[in-house]
């Protein structure tokens, strides 16, 4: 479907409409399934349109070469954030156009989760009914996850620091405290429209952000959908050694952002293909401590005792998470693994084939 420029607006502007639809904001947050739920919305726009939800096809973030990394509607962050017009206008004229035929509005983004900016959100649709939905994951694990991905996923501002010092930087240390967050979102909306969710996958089970956030929005519909094709499910991981490899070239010069970004592209494949063929796993990455995952998890305790308490009933934070995953198996990079990141940077440092 076309998206962003590619979309046409109509040559005059339509009769103005008083339909406001009720408005979610899916926050991520990050590392706990947003991608895939994006792409399943993203791929069948037409049909939820049919069925009254329109996930717009503007504001939206892409990676340039890389169809399976996006940041869903972060677009309408920056745009709520300045005041830009354009994107409201659009919704605006998008319902005129459709005529009643819409009653749920999705906007999504782990950048909502990511960035203060995004609580100029509700005020930038101040009359729409606006409901906001975030998944939680206990801290320590999102921590292992959100650096492997900063250093090794592609980011758009990589890491170059040890994950140690990164706990330590305040940026991390906002995303680890989820009471602060919620507490934002409490001045902005009442109650009854946070929805404050828990990730809860664990090897073995079967929970499901799709059936969960169709559950938790009332719009069964998205259950219903057909999965994304394996290649858009944002899922290659490196382990913690291989994580640490890249992040050594990540102190390198590039000539260009895309260039770091098809970089990463083809290391992460490179590496992941290397080992299916020598029959060899890639675990996920960990660099947590028992000391280090105990530490974050005691620094959150206050915040999640209030979450737990508040939005779940539950007498303490111990039991707002499932108990925290075991540990992978080491796993040594071989020399072959180091020759093919050489070679894909001195194929990216040349520049632009």
């Amino acid at each position: 479907y076309a998206r962003n420029e590619r979309v046409v607006g109509p040559a005059s502007a339509p009769p103005a409409t008083n339909e406001r639809p009720r408005l979610i904001l899916h926050l991520g947050a990050t590392k706990t399934g947003s991608t895939l739920l994006q792409h399943l919305l993203e791929d069948n726009r037409a049909e939820l349109l049919r069925a009254g939800i329109w996930y717009p096809e503007v504001g939206l973030f892409w990676q340039e070469d890389r169809p399976h990394k996006q940041a869903g509607h972060a677009r309408f962050m920056e745009a709520a954030d300045s005041g830009a017009p354009e994107l409201r206008q659009h919704i605006l004229d998008g319902l005129a156009l459709m005529k009643g035929r819409i009653h749920t509005i999705i906007l999504s983004s782990e950048a909502f989760f990511l960035n203060p900016k995004s609580l100029s959100l509700p005020g930038y649709f101040d009359d729409f009914p606006t409901e906001m939905v975030v998944y939680l994951r206990r801290q320590d694990e999102w921590a292992n996850s959100q650096y492997a991905e900063f250093v090794a996923g592609g980011a758009m501002n990589a890491k170059k620091s040890r994950f140690s010092s990164w706990l330590q930087e305040e940026e991390t240390q906002t995303c680890l405290d989820y009471d602060r967050l919620i507490r934002e979102w409490e001045k902005l909306l009442p109650k009854n429209a946070l929805h404050i969710r828990r990730y809860q996958r664990v090897r073995g089970g079967n929970w499901s952000i799709t059936d969960d956030f169709a559950e938790t929005t009332g719009l069964p519909e998205i259950s219903a959908l057909p999965a994304p094709l394996q290649q858009k499910q944002n899922d290659a991981r490196l382990s913690a050694a291989h994580v640490e490899l890249v992040r050594q070239f990540n102190k390198r010069p590039f000539p260009s952002r895309k260039a770091y970004l098809n970089f990463i592209e083809d290391v992460v494949s490179g590496l992941n293909a290397w080992r299916r063929a020598q029959g060899l796993p890639m675990p996920g990455p960990w660099f947590l401590t028992e000391e280090t995952a105990d530490t974050i998890m005691a620094q959150a305790a206050p915040g999640n005792n209030r979450i737990a308490r508040d939005y779940f009933g539950l007498p303490s934070g111990e039991a707002l998470f499932p108990p925290r995953a075991k540990p992978p198996a080491d796993c040594p990079v071989h020399l072959a693994e180091f020759d093919i990141v050489e070679t894909a940077y001195a194929a990216r440092k040349r520049g632009p084939r």
